[in-house]
């Protein structure tokens, strides 16, 4: 399936082809693509970059064969005929066939992906591996193209037993529909599901679990707008000559949203001003921390819940961010802030699974792995919270004056932020509590976990201090003005 305008292209077994208007909902052409043949198992398919000439209304549509000899075949696509006007293929040096599955276009980098499914060896086993290449787009005036080991501008793999097929790319973000599995050995979570993989981390980073809501197991997927339309088989995967388009189901793409936590006062720093609006080397120190969660490129959208007086401050260091900005009311206590800022999330239309990453605004040393091993570890389980190990021996006693017992050291985290919290489940352990449940709350995972929640314990850095005292303010300045940043 590919998506253009209000126009969605299907396809089956040997390349018959449906054209889908999305707005009037009804067929808008149907016809053999110039690349049919009967042993061709074309079902992925993609849209360029470029303009086939003499038509304004698609571009030129990248239709993977599927099956050997692994062909790209390149289709000037119109809403009543399709034709080819060029042929890919990737072969080694002897010039036989490599195999490529899916070929997807990136049309943001002007890309071409070719994704394949092998079996690579692993231990006395061999086991199933994504190979995932990257190729420089080839030009339609280039003709058919002939790419071999020296186009190859990246490749990488990825561990995953389970039947992926098709994909669309966005934003640096490999979006792979998952079928059934293919033996005994597979991914629960990852049966009838969306598998999102980071093109430039080489890593799977979301798995969009759709058991409950899918009967029948995607085949191909592409973008609406903002949705994702998902195109499913029947069940089993095979896509006859009878399936109704009621087969395209549309599912919103869950967000991850960073809250920055910054209506705090910081009377220990002995500053006149909050400590999240001193300035180091020109700019605010809140300015570093949300620099940090654009720059991992995970974010898609930033609250920031803070006194209203401080807005104007901030807003030369937000304003030219390329998402959207919210702004949450602090609470009379830390939990009551992000309560509010997870119900002002809602009201914008958040989702049950949206992520939900809250981080103190005086942590501006926060990396992107910590923010992303984080987030990892929200969508695997309910909630996740960035700790350290503890380095001391810790002792315990009950009365104050003597030790009562020892805990193993190995068994004991320390926490920081960022916490990451599935929206759905979080918000409603808030609602379910009174007001001043809330206030006696002293930690956003702590709580979670007392409510039923599983939180997982993602991999912290002793560089993510907080900044409470002078000397961590000292300590942050040195960082800073070395431009170890």
């Amino acid at each position: 399936m590919a998506v253009w305008d209000n126009y969605a292209v299907l396809l089956n077994d040997q390349g018959f082809c449906r054209i889908y208007s999305l707005d009037r909902k009804e067929l808008a052409g149907s016809y053999r693509l110039g690349s049919f043949h009967k042993n061709n198992h074309a079902n992925c398919a993609s849209f360029g970059v470029e303009y086939p000439e003499g038509n304004m209304t698609f571009p030129a549509l990248y239709v993977s064969e599927c099956r050997r000899p692994y062909r790209c075949f390149v289709e000037n696509v119109n809403l009543d005929s399709a034709k080819v006007i060029q042929t890919l293929q990737y072969q080694a040096a002897g010039g036989e066939a490599q195999v490529v599955h899916d070929w997807i276009v990136d049309r943001e980098e002007r890309k071409l992906y070719g994704v394949s499914r092998l079996l690579v060896p692993d231990g006395n086993k061999a086991s199933d591996s994504l190979r995932i290449i990257r190729f420089p787009l080839p030009l339609l005036s280039d003709g058919n193209v002939t790419l071999t080991a020296k186009d190859v501008e990246e490749q990488f793999h990825i561990y995953l037993p389970n039947l992926l097929q098709g994909g669309s790319i966005r934003k640096g973000i490999l979006y792979l529909p998952v079928g059934l599995h293919t033996g005994n050995e597979h991914r629960k979570d990852a049966e009838r599901a969306i598998v999102m993989v980071n093109l430039k981390r080489q890593q799977v980073t979301h798995i969009l679990n759709l058991q409950e809501k899918l009967m029948n197991e995607p085949e191909d997927v592409d973008f609406h707008g903002k949705h994702l339309l998902l195109f499913c088989g029947q069940t089993g995967g095979i896509y006859g000559s009878n399936t109704k388009i009621q087969i395209i189901k549309k599912h919103k793409i869950y967000m991850n949203i960073a809250v920055i936590l910054s209506g705090g006062i910081g009377s220990r720093m002995g500053s006149n001003i909050p400590k999240q609006y001193i300035m180091v080397a020109g700019r605010p120190i809140i300015s570093y921390c949300i620099d940090k969660f654009v720059q991992s490129n995970e974010i898609d959208a930033l609250v920031i819940a803070l006194d209203k007086q401080w807005i104007d401050f901030i807003q030369p260091y937000v304003v030219m961010l390329q998402l959207p900005v919210y702004y949450a009311e602090p609470g009379e206590t830390r939990q009551h802030t992000i309560y509010n800022a997870l119900k002002l999330i809602r009201s914008h239309g958040g989702v049950d699974d949206d992520v939900v990453i809250i981080h103190d605004s005086v942590r501006p040393l926060v990396s992107s792995q910590v923010i992303h091993d984080c987030i990892c570890g929200c969508i695997a389980n309910d909630a996740a919270i960035a700790t350290i190990s503890v380095k001391d021996t810790i002792y315990m006693s009950a009365e104050g004056n003597c030790i009562t017992d020892v805990p193993k050291r190995s068994t004991l985290h320390a926490g920081q932020t960022p916490e990451a919290f599935k929206l759905g489940k979080y918000l409603k352990i808030h609602e379910e509590r009174s007001y001043e449940e809330i206030a006696a709350v002293t930690g956003g995972a702590e709580f979670a976990f007392r409510c039923g929640m599983k939180v997982f314990l993602s991999k912290g850095e002793e560089i993510n201090f907080k900044l409470t005292t002078p000397e961590d303010l000292e300590r942050f300045e040195q960082i800073v003005n070395s431009n170890q940043l």
